[in-house]
């Protein structure tokens, strides 16, 4: 039977991240983690993502930063026979000696509303550089 969460109460959010733990423990070192590996299908009915994670504890960003979160989105484990378009380092599922455990450890996701009050300034770096800041002698720490 294939669960699948649903988080229609966040409509048109993003996810910008989800925090992962596999706690298996027949990895012997970060490296060896990196190979068993299990993953999570987030569908939202237009797109899907596909995150991969090792059998440690992460935060992995999404890199589709336009995916958003509809009515019909659901989260549900995904094996190995779809193709991933996001990979992390520490989820080696693109080598062969990957090995799929068949358990996912979802703790959270981080989401941005579609309220949020974002900055979109675009820096002028070359102006910034350009200024002539003074800092006051109060601030400055002589050693």
């Amino acid at each position: 039977m294939e669960l699948c969460l649903n988080l229609k109460d966040y409509f048109d959010f993003k996810i910008i991240a989800i925090h992962f733990w596999n706690n298996d423990i027949s990895g012997k070192d970060w490296y060896e983690c990196s190979f068993r590996t299990s993953g999570v299908m987030i569908d939202n009915g237009i797109e899907h993502i596909i995150k991969d994670c090792g059998c440690l504890n992460s935060v992995q960003e999404i890199q589709n930063v336009n995916f958003k979160i509809t009515k019909n989105t659901c989260v549900r484990y995904c094996d190995k026979n779809i193709p991933r378009k996001e990979f992390h380092h520490t989820a080696a599922v693109w080598d062969n000696r990957n090995n799929i455990i068949d358990e996912i450890g979802i703790i959270a996701f981080f989401l941005a509303s579609p309220k949020g009050n974002y900055h979109t300034e675009i820096i002028d770096f070359q102006a910034l550089g350009n200024e002539n800041i003074i800092i006051s002698k109060d601030y400055i720490l002589v050693i």
